[in-house]
């Protein structure tokens, strides 16, 4: 007799418990902040680029 039918109650929780742990990560994917890609002719503007990415840094 293999494992699996030795223990389907496991592995049908440890299958379950994997999904719930995937539908977090697959949520923040779908939340990441996404910023637009931009040139910026000017060095004055970098200031604004490097405040806006520290503020919304973790």
């Amino acid at each position: 007799m293999d494992s699996a039918m030795k223990w389907p109650g496991f592995v049908n929780l440890f299958g379950a418990w994997f999904l719930l742990a995937l539908i977090p990560l697959i949520i923040l994917y779908f939340l990441k902040l996404r910023r637009p890609k931009m040139e910026v002719p000017s060095l004055a503007l970098w200031q604004s680029v490097v405040n806006d990415q520290r503020v919304n840094s973790p």
